[in-house]
């Protein structure tokens, strides 16, 4: 195998941009927009989510966390303001336990919708301000009981590479 050119951006990085591209799942371009844009590669968006703000977690994340599709965790928070929203009364069904391995295998697959990336990398600076919501008090208002560490060890495991 060939040795590429060591370049400005692994002088700087201490890895090749096509490496740090293979594990985010983009294209080296999409890592170079990121700099140009938002000034580090570790950032992946221009502003957080509403869930992101609200409890230092991704719509997907909170959905697997609770082990639930996340449009219930949508309409959780629409009609409860709550997206960790529980309704004692409400008793799980047979077709509800079949259901949920479905879901998560077509979302694994990507056959409806895109797994949505945390805002920020996790060797990101801010990233464990970002997580525990100090970034966004205001709009923080938690409701996970899991650490940030507890987050990534439940993704890892749910398969998402992104961690």
């Amino acid at each position: 195998m060939a040795k590429r050119i060591n370049n400005n951006f692994e002088r700087t990085h201490g890895f090749h941009i096509t490496d740090f591209a293979k594990s985010e799942s983009v294209t080296d371009e999409a890592i170079r927009m990121r700099i140009r844009n938002f000034g580090s590669i570790y950032q992946r968006r221009k502003s957080p989510t509403k869930y992101e703000k609200m409890y230092g977690r991704t719509w997907y994340e909170i959905a697997e966390e609770r082990k639930l599709h996340p449009q219930t965790i949508e309409t959780h928070q629409t009609k409860y303001g709550d997206a960790y929203y529980y309704n004692p009364d409400w008793h799980l069904t047979k077709t509800v336990f079949e259901d949920v391995p479905r879901w998560r295998q077509a979302v694994q697959e990507g056959e409806y919708w895109n797994k949505q990336s945390p805002l920020y990398h996790p060797k990101h600076p801010d990233y464990d301000a970002y997580r525990a919501g100090e970034l966004y008090p205001d709009d923080y208002i938690g409701g996970s009981k899991l650490t940030p560490a507890e987050v990534e060890q439940m993704m890892r495991e749910a398969g998402w590479e992104k961690y």
